[in-house]
């Protein structure tokens, strides 16, 4: 008796173990390490918060119940990033969720092991993040941005709003990597346009507001902003001193014309926070970062301010308009 009591606890004990382990693995909360470039004013602000809660809850993962957030913002700094990086991986969590070159960038070199997922890439494979966007093969997957095309939209809607436009300021971050290939981009299209290109670095809001003030004073005839954190987090300050200096200018994010700015086309930045959802939920079941293709965006907005084209005197053609998402009276 007492031998078959034994044999009877052993394979309770044996048929209860994949069920605690079961239970182990349902109880787990996700700690997700957030490190942004930018302030966190910005981050809810702008409704990126708000899409990526909404994109963990379309998966079944609901915010301190199933995960929660370890943040840390740069406030513009990039010389902060790599700290930040590193408290994140001393917690330690499980996934870093990032966005912009140079977050990406501070992430990966603090880690090699915790995986990697960002909302936004301008060149994974350019910028050494990954060996190629169908096989990343490290730690970092998400989202590529494309914006060496979208750049060259904003540069050709500049020169069909502003007639006999041969003088076009960019404003670039000398601190972004992916900066030098776009404006590369820019120049190469200029020189075939025969539109002479003066390109001004910013890397915080005086230099910015010093930049556009010098893009005046070299009587530039419209603004080109490349992508950049710092730039997205300052977004109605470049718009207010264009508008400001009389500078029609383009940027590819769409809330660059609800603060003001006169035209941007590009993908849906905060949309692009829920998509990266998906990447967390198939890191969570298994899967590895490096074997998770980057995926490109399929959609563009093309918004449009018309209060904005009115004040600078400036005339939007019928052909832009009728291919607008959305435009702005």
């Amino acid at each position: 008796m007492v031998g078959r009591r034994w044999v009877v606890l052993w394979l309770g004990a044996g048929m209860l173990a994949p069920l605690a382990t079961f239970a182990q693995q349902q109880l787990k909360v996700w700690r997700i390490g957030l490190l942004q470039l930018s302030s966190k004013k910005y981050f809810v602000d702008g409704g990126f918060q708000k899409a990526f809660l909404e994109g963990m809850r379309e998966r079944g993962y609901t915010l301190h119940t199933d995960f929660v957030v370890e943040e840390r913002f740069g406030d513009g700094e990039a010389g902060r990033l790599p700290a930040l990086a590193r408290e994140l991986v001393r917690i330690p969590v499980d996934l870093i969720l990032t966005s912009g070159t140079q977050a990406n960038r501070a992430a990966q070199q603090a880690t090699t092991t915790i995986p990697v997922v960002t909302v936004a890439e301008a060149d994974p494979v350019g910028n050494g993040l990954a060996v190629s966007l169908a096989r990343p093969g490290k730690n970092i997957t998400g989202l590529s941005t494309l914006f060496g095309d979208t750049i060259i939209k904003n540069m050709e809607f500049l020169t069909s709003i502003v007639p006999r436009l041969s003088r076009l300021a960019v404003l670039t971050n000398p601190s972004n990597e992916g900066s030098k290939a776009q404006l590369d981009t820019i120049r190469a299209a200029a020189l075939k346009a025969r539109i002479n290109v003066l390109a001004l670095d910013a890397t915080n809001v005086e230099e910015i507001a010093l930049a556009i003030e010098t893009m005046q004073r070299e009587k530039a005839q419209a603004l080109l902003v490349l992508p950049d954190s710092i730039f997205s987090s300052q977004m109605a300050v470049i718009a207010r001193l264009a508008l400001k200096h009389r500078l029609p200018s383009s940027y590819v994010q769409n809330r660059y014309p609800e603060l003001g700015g006169l035209i941007s086309y590009g993908r849906d930045n905060v949309d692009n926070w829920r998509l990266g959802a998906a990447f967390i939920e198939r890191i969570f079941k298994g899967a590895r970062p490096g074997d998770l293709p980057f995926e490109q965006p399929a959609t563009f907005q093309l918004v449009l301010n018309m209060k904005t084209a009115q004040t600078l005197g400036v005339k939007i053609p019928r052909a832009i308009l009728l291919q607008a998402t959305n435009v702005i009276e």
